[in-house]
């Protein structure tokens, strides 16, 4: 700590993500420590692919889509306990789109997909989805942005296990999306709760029943697509306040640039 101190407190300035970490440099022995955001957040829309797009909305007319954003193992077992539940319920309007932070993965998940009872299209295949799929694996690198705008709720996922920290919302919140979340975000914490305060997310607390109680959400949500819209809504609106915020770090630091320039 007593190195530390000696450290810190010869910074300039320090812009912290959120006050969580703003506390932290403080501690640290910073002495100008200001708010802001993560710089996650201003960052470029994800491209999309318009054919691919056209070729997904022709053969999911009547499909509410639902994409697993960057899923890690572990959180393909509650996907299929999603669909299970949704079979259950005779409810087959909604097809689960899996995209694997890992695509070397993708054998195993279509191995798991299919000893549960279910037939999965692979994106690597040239395969599209059917009406009557539950699953379809995006198992390539580069089609996020297009698999995010065809969805009408995105999980980004990472956040329903443990050790991960979860993964960057923002990208499905720039293209409008509503977002949903597990307990485990530490990574992307400052993300995620401008998300929720803004209304344009929904963040699954920690209990012993969170799975349960995430897979009653998305049900929930799918079902709701005025809500949905909303979210969505809010979620592109947090996005610009984020741009707000980034500009005023820009500031502090031309502050700190015309300082210096002007004592040399």
């Amino acid at each position: 700590r007593g190195l530390a101190k000696k450290v810190f407190k010869k910074i300039d300035l320090v812009l912290a993500v959120d006050p969580f970490n703003a506390e932290l440099f403080k501690n640290l022995g910073s002495k100008k420590v200001r708010s802001l955001t993560s710089l996650k957040s201003i960052a470029d829309k994800p491209q999309v692919n318009i054919k691919y797009i056209l070729r997904l909305k022709s053969c999911l007319k009547n499909k509410n889509v639902f994409l697993a954003a960057s899923t890690h193992s572990g959180e393909e077992e509650i996907l299929i306990k999603l669909a299970n539940n949704l079979r259950s319920k005779g409810i087959n309007n909604i097809l689960i789109i899996i995209a694997p932070r890992h695509v070397e993965r993708s054998k195993d998940i279509k191995k798991l997909i299919i000893g549960a009872g279910y037939d999965i299209k692979c994106r690597s295949n040239n395969e599209l989805p059917t009406q009557s799929d539950y699953f379809y694996l995006a198992d390539t690198m580069g089609e996020m942005g297009s698999l995010i705008e065809i969805s009408n709720l995105v999980f980004v996922a990472g956040s329903l296990v443990k050790k991960i920290g979860g993964h960057n919302p923002i990208e499905a919140a720039s293209l409008g999306k509503a977002v949903i979340m597990g307990p485990y975000t530490e990574k992307c914490d400052a993300q995620i709760n401008d998300l929720v305060w803004s209304g344009g997310a929904i963040k699954i607390d920690k209990s012993h029943e969170f799975n349960k109680i995430f897979i009653e959400k998305v049900i929930s949500l799918l079902n709701q697509p005025l809500i949905l819209e909303d979210m969505g809504k809010n979620a592109l609106d947090a996005c610009g306040y984020a741009q707000l915020r980034a500009d005023e770090a820009s500031e502090y630091l031309l502050e700190i640039f015309k300082n210096r320039c002007f004592v040399k």
